[in-house]
């Protein structure tokens, strides 16, 4: 049985047991035991399903043609094309030009994990097949059109860690906004080092126990220990503000 439905089913058979020894003057509280249990084993469950997804990400696939041009009118032609000019290189590797659709791309990075999806970067080397394992290091953008212009690949080592920026969400409702308060995010984002499978989709805040006036700092947080939150400065998350005086 995996892991996770195992905790599951013990989780099922406490709820149970615990539910016998209660009266039939109890049954209300018989279903909020065995409603928990249900929600906790789901949670579990997700949990799996999250690690799991993340352990086969990388079968995601972005194809590319390796490219010996590199003049600034090679570039304009190929974003003519609809294609777009792009590097690959990564810790003791060849640093390999190429070009891919930016479509596609995005639709790589469309995903849940955004620009830390992990994927096979697949080349055409003149009929030969070049395979690597890599996530997107930096996308060149035009300043008005927003269109991508440039992309640099990184091949990744699984037995390696990266630093990764990854999303902050905040999690539950604060005491001071059930005061009348107001909650303002100050950090949207922190960065993240640790192993490639272990990237988080995001980083959960917990604000519910902020007052009003009161911060959480980046170094309240708390997180898995195969993840390292980075910062020079313990920065704040978020706040919650007085309530707006209303006009008189």
């Amino acid at each position: 049985m995996p892991p996770h439905r195992e905790k599951l089913h013990i989780w099922k058979r406490n709820a149970e047991i615990v539910a016998k020894t209660l009266t039939s003057g109890e049954l209300l509280c018989r279903s909020v035991c065995c409603f928990c249990a249900t929600i906790i084993g789901a949670l579990l469950e997700m949990q799996a399903m999250l690690v799991e997804t993340r352990q086969i990400m990388s079968t995601q696939e972005l194809k590319g043609v390796i490219r010996e041009g590199a003049s600034k009118g090679f570039s304009r032609r190929l974003r003519a094309a609809g294609l777009i000019p792009a590097v690959c290189y990564g810790k003791g590797l060849e640093s390999l030009s190429f070009s891919v659709s930016p479509v596609e791309l995005m639709k790589v990075l469309s995903g849940s994990y955004g620009p830390n999806a992990i994927f096979d970067l697949v080349l055409d080397d003149n009929g030969k097949e070049q395979r690597r394992t890599v996530m997107i290091r930096c996308l060149q953008r035009d300043p008005v059109t927003r269109k991508i212009l440039h992309a640099d690949f990184y091949a990744i080592d699984p037995a390696r860690k990266v630093l990764v920026e990854v999303p902050i969400v905040l999690v539950g409702r604060s005491v001071g906004v059930a005061m009348g308060g107001r909650m303002r995010q100050v950090a949207r984002s922190v960065n993240v080092r640790c192993l490639p499978k272990h990237i988080p989709e995001t980083i959960a805040c917990d604000v519910s126990k902020l007052e009003i006036k009161q911060r959480a700092q980046v170094s309240q947080i708390t997180v898995p220990e195969e993840l390292e939150l980075v910062y020079h400065a313990d920065f704040a998350v978020a706040q919650v503000l007085a309530p707006a005086k209303s006009a008189s």
